[in-house]
């Protein structure tokens, strides 16, 4: 009995590496079993697989390794990115700090910016050492 199937797939042709005998597979199942390595059969009920080369092996580990060098360059950048910032703000601060020290000894009032010249005469007189940033 003779079986005929009218299909538009393509077939791929295999060996049996333990038989030899030659047998056929849709293309798409043998893209699958490449990609997945897992088992399939021959005719005879031999175990097959596909196996990656050497040379796909370390084309894989050169993807996945400049892989992660390239996210452990962005999470550097992203770090000194951070770091800049902090820095930035830990300048602004300082120097938010030394201006209302320099308008105390000055004698101005840091919560109503008026001019007490009592607080200027004491800071002169009874503080001449002090200055501004210096703590």
């Amino acid at each position: 009995m003779s079986l005929t199937i009218t299909d538009n797939s393509t077939l791929a042709v295999e060996t049996c590496c333990t038989c030899g005998m030659r047998f056929a597979m849709p293309e798409r199942f043998q893209r699958t079993k490449r990609i997945d390595q897992q088992g399939f059969f021959c005719p005879s009920g031999h175990v097959q697989y596909y196996v990656t080369s050497r040379v796909q092996q370390l084309e894989n580990q050169v993807a996945r390794l400049t892989s992660q060098k390239d996210q452990a360059d962005a999470e550097a950048a992203n770090e000194r990115r951070q770091r800049y910032a902090t820095e930035r703000k830990l300048i602004a601060q300082k120097a938010a700090k030394t201006r209302l020290k320099n308008r105390i000894k000055n004698g101005v009032c840091p919560c109503c910016n008026r001019f007490f010249k009592e607080l200027h005469r004491h800071m002169t007189t009874q503080h001449p050492e002090f200055v501004p940033g210096n703590d």
